[in-house]
Parts: structure tokens; C-alpha cells; sequence
């Protein structure tokens, strides 16, 4: 009788092994595809072209030269730089204040007396970025810097969009069928090649009002305020650590600046004012930087071939300004060139 209570107790925990087993089983392969998508969506999402995140995994230590901003951080090319070590921190529809943060986080890579160019693109002056436009790019954030430099950080995010980031998308399909391929066959807008015609029909005056109403609209002396904040946070942080800060405008084409004149008049002259009220405060406060501003740059106005849209320089104007702004640093004894 006992032998056989024992025996059915065993086959009862065989049988609850069993089950369990087979329970844990159903759950992975059921969970496996789900996984696959998952993967695939991070890389269409944030491994193709320049909204690749994967960049960071990567950021070099002794840091010689780099550069911060958003699309407009394109601008440069350092590949003709093999002897300095360098970096690109840019993203695409980036705002000043996540340059500071990725700055904060990365700041004890550079060595000292090296040089970061801080750029400040049009929407960077009196523009603040929507919450509705940040909440579309926040998730990228969350796949490498540390939760202290992440604006609003929740550890629910974290979760969420490290690891069930496909989940959270409505069409989580259709960026994996548009982003990967490209991703695959090794397409990139800097290769792009158009004709003037083809260029100046596409620099039309709704593009370049969707700067001032969508991604950055002008805030006034509210976003003046919000942009030097953040701007004067890196200068100082590049005094504490004896790195030379150089603000820099990138260039624009001359249809570009027409249109920007046509949708907002004043803006330059605020933009003027900006830059001459930053380099003031900086003076008093003991910072020792300069502003290059190309905007208007005769070099880029009317040659074309420099541009692959209406304000991003092409592969082959990146690699031709990258070098015009690394001499310019050496004529002002910024860095020393070999």
C-alpha cells in the first residue's frame, strides 16, 4: 500500500514536470516569433542609415574632434582625418537640449585641448521641438543613454522600448518592409545626386515653413532663452573640461536662405542678435569659443552638387566643408594640423 502511494506521488510530480515542461515549451516558441519581429523592427528602426543608434555602441575613447546636432550634423565627414580620433554624434531631428545630454554622457571621452563643434541650425535659435514631435523619437534615446540624460525617464519606458519595442508600434510591419531592405543593400541619402531643376522644384516654400510650424516652431523669447541655456550648458562643460567649443552654422543654399526670408523677415536679424548676445555672455563668463557661421556662405550658395536636399550637404559637401571648417580651426590656432 505504501509502495504504491509512493509510486503515485512520483507519477504525479513526473506528470506536474511534464506539464510544466510543456507549458515553458509552447510559451518560448509561441513568444519566438514574436522575438524575430521584435529584432527585426530595432533594426529597421534604429540601425539604418543616419537614425542609427548603433553608432554609440562604438563612441571611441581619447576623443580628438567631434561634433553634436541634429540632421545638419551631416555636414561632417572626418574620413579624410584617419589620425584623429573622432566622432559623429549627431541624429536626425535632434533639439539642443538632447546635444547637452549626449555631451554629459560621453564628455570624459575627449581628451584635453580637443574640439567639439557645436552646431546651431536655424530651428535651434527660438524653436522648441513639440512634446508631440519628441514623443516619435524619444525610444532611441532609451537604446543608449544612461536613464540620468534621458528627459521624463521611466523605467516603464525602458522596458517598453528596449525590449517590446515592435509592440508599441500601430505599424510595426510596414517599418521593417520600408527600413530594412535599405538598410540590407547599403542605400544612403548622402549618395543621392540631383539636378538643379529637380532641386529648386523640391526647396518649395512649404518644406521650409514646416521648420517654423512643425519640427522647431519659433517660440519667441521663450525659445531664445531655452536654446542659450542648453548652449551655454555645453560651453561650460567644455571649459570645465578643457575642451575648445567651436558653434557652428552649416551652409545653406542661397534658394534656401530666399525662402526662409519670404516665410519669417525677422529672422535673421534675431538670429544675428542671437549669435552676438551668445558670444557676449560666453566672453563674460570666461569661455573662450568662436561661431562659424556658413549659412550664407558664397562657397555653397548657388553650387548644388554640395546639397542632396534643400539644407543637407551631400557625401561629397560634407567631405569638402569638413575640410574647410578643420582649416579654418588651424588658421585660429584651435587645433594644430600635421
Amino acid at each position: 500500500m505504501r509502495a504504491n502511494n509512493m509510486i503515485e506521488t512520483v507519477n504525479k510530480k513526473n506528470y506536474t514536470l511534464s506539464s510544466m515542461r510543456k507549458l515553458f515549451l509552447s510559451a518560448f516558441f509561441l513568444f519566438l516569433p514574436f522575438l524575430l519581429i521584435n529584432e527585426l523592427y530595432t533594426c529597421a528602426e534604429f540601425g539604418f542609415s543616419d537614425n542609427d543608434v548603433s553608432k554609440f555602441k562604438d563612441v571611441p575613447h581619447n576623443i580628438q574632434v567631434a561634433n553634436t546636432g541634429s540632421s545638419h550634423g551631416c555636414a561632417f565627414d572626418y574620413s579624410n582625418y584617419p589620425d584623429l580620433t573622432s566622432f559623429n554624434f549627431f541624429l536626425p531631428n535632434q533639439s539642443i537640449n538632447y546635444d547637452y545630454h549626449i555631451f554629459n554622457q560621453y564628455a570624459d571621452r575627449f581628451l584635453p585641448d580637443s574640439v567639439l563643434f557645436i552646431l546651431v541650425s536655424y530651428g535651434q535659435v527660438d524653436g522648441i521641438q513639440p512634446e508631440s514631435q519628441y514623443e516619435k523619437i524619444e525610444k532611441r534615446y532609451y537604446q543608449f543613454l544612461d536613464g540620468k540624460n534621458i528627459e521624463g525617464y521611466s523605467f516603464w519606458k525602458f522596458i517598453r522600448f528596449r525590449f517590446f519595442a515592435a509592440a508599441f508600434d500601430s505599424h510595426p510591419f510596414r517599418r521593417i518592409r520600408t527600413e530594412l531592405p535599405k538598410m540590407l543593400h547599403g542605400k544612403n541619402k548622402a549618395d543621392r545626386i540631383i539636378s538643379r531643376e529637380q532641386f529648386e522644384s523640391e526647396v518649395t516654400r512649404p518644406i521650409i515653413e514646416k521648420t517654423f510650424t512643425s519640427a522647431f516652431p519659433r517660440q519667441g523669447q521663450e525659445g531664445i532663452d531655452y536654446n542659450r541655456n542648453y548652449l551655454m550648458k555645453m560651453l561650460s562643460m567644455c571649459k570645465e573640461r578643457n575642451i575648445h567649443p567651436v558653434i557652428i552654422t552649416t551652409p545653406l543654399p542661397k534658394i534656401t536662405n530666399d525662402r526662409f526670408d519670404e516665410i519669417a523677415p525677422d529672422f535673421f536679424d534675431v538670429f544675428k542678435q542671437y549669435r552676438e548676445d551668445t558670444l557676449s555672455l560666453a566672453k563674460k563668463q570666461g569661455i573662450d569659443t568662436v561661431w562659424l557661421d556658413y549659412s550664407h556662405s558664397e562657397i555653397f550658395a548657388d553650387n548644388y552638387e554640395y546639397f542632396n536636399d534643400g539644407s543637407h550637404l551631400s557625401g561629397k559637401g560634407a567631405r569638402f566643408f569638413t575640410k574647410l571648417v578643420m582649416d579654418e580651426i588651424a588658421r585660429l590656432g584651435i587645433i594644430k594640423q600635421e
